[in-house]
């Protein structure tokens, strides 16, 4: 992945680098994840290795510029209904780092190497009680395209988004 030595760059002012997961930022990660979303949101550490590991997915790391991570992201690249697509599985920002446009600079790193990697759209999940999250990923030009009924913990809806992308170049899954 390109992102492995993206030099620093700013985000509102605050130098972040973003570069590609190894195995030592799993610890971290997970850490982060289980402040950000709480539990039967969050990912289990085990999930962790999984998602981080498979061959269809990739993780970025952002982080400070005295590398202390300030937020990261998993995708996979899967096919929907026969169309190369990006899945957005979670994005995380530490809270002490946030409204400094991490997010939005993962995000777009993320479409970017989807779009190399010949996806046509990206799909995520956002929970119902969440209209920050909402607006957000609006913002970026995500639709609202479906309910799930129960997807978090059995009892919380999501709402689908989807954004369709510019394809880079075309390669098969």
């Amino acid at each position: 992945m390109e992102h492995d030595s993206h030099p620093l760059v700013q985000a509102n002012r605050n130098p972040v680098r973003l570069r590609g997961f190894v195995r030592d930022d799993l610890p971290a990660i997970y850490a982060l994840d289980q402040i950000c979303f709480r539990k039967g949101i969050s990912y289990s550490l085990a999930e962790f290795e999984l998602l981080t590991t498979h061959a269809s997915s990739f993780c970025l790391i952002a982080e400070t510029a005295e590398k202390r991570l300030a937020g990261f992201a998993v995708t996979e690249r899967t096919r929907r209904g026969g169309v190369i697509s990006g899945h957005i599985i979670t994005i995380d920002v530490d809270p002490a780092c946030r409204r400094r446009g991490i997010g939005r600079l993962l995000m777009l790193a993320l479409e970017e190497e989807l779009a190399k990697r010949g996806a046509r759209r990206c799909v995520l999940e956002v929970a119902t009680d969440d209209p920050g999250a909402q607006e957000f990923y609006s913002g970026l030009g995500y639709q609202t395209t479906a309910r799930l009924r129960g997807y978090y913990m059995g009892s919380l809806d999501a709402m689908v988004m989807e954004k369709k992308m510019t394809v880079a170049k075309t390669e098969t899954l």
